[in-house]
């Protein structure tokens, strides 16, 4: 009779699993940004993604945004977007808001190059930059597999100005 029971409740708790399943699905595998991020594929564009300006846009047509600049879209104002830069592209991430803005788990990211951290899926501070040089082989691949997510789930609003030389002091 115990036997029974517990195939019975392993039963319910399958069947549970399998009607909400889609859900289960969606928050971990889509909504999170870095959760799984290496074993999924991703997504092919269709044909009316095509013709998204906001994935399509020339990148020479996209303003130029300094680190200062972009500092100011760091979610703590409400009415402005959130801006993050990844691989020197910034994105207006306010459709991911609930990661990004004030008080989320990775608000830190919000209005700053970040493209270290995204690839090594690290939240220490100290990774948050565009230093991506001293990456292996393997960081490297975890670094394109990043790209190719946030480009194509984010809209390219601007380029991250790079000083090529230090300020005279």
């Amino acid at each position: 009779m115990a036997k029974s029971r517990w195939f019975l409740g392993l039963a319910v708790v399958i069947g549970i699993l399998g009607v909400f399943w889609p859900q289960i699905e969606e928050i971990l595998f889509k909504s999170c940004p870095i959760t799984f991020m290496g074993l999924r594929e991703p997504k092919p564009r269709s044909a009316s993604s095509k013709l998204d300006p906001t994935h399509d846009v020339s990148l020479a047509q996209l303003p130029l945004f300094t680190v200062e600049e972009l500092q100011q879209y760091d979610g703590s104002d409400e009415s402005r977007p959130i801006y993050m830069a990844v691989g020197g592209i910034v994105l207006d991430v306010t459709s991911g808001g609930k990661f990004y803005k004030k008080g989320a788990e990775y608000n830190q990211f919000a209005g700053q190059a970040c493209t270290r951290a995204l690839a090594l899926a690290s939240l220490d501070v100290k990774d948050i930059n565009d230093i991506t040089s001293d990456f292996t082989p393997a960081q490297q691949k975890d670094l394109d597999e990043t790209l190719t997510f946030y480009h194509g789930k984010y809209p390219k609003v601007g380029v991250l100005a790079v000083k090529r030389f230090p300020e005279n002091t």
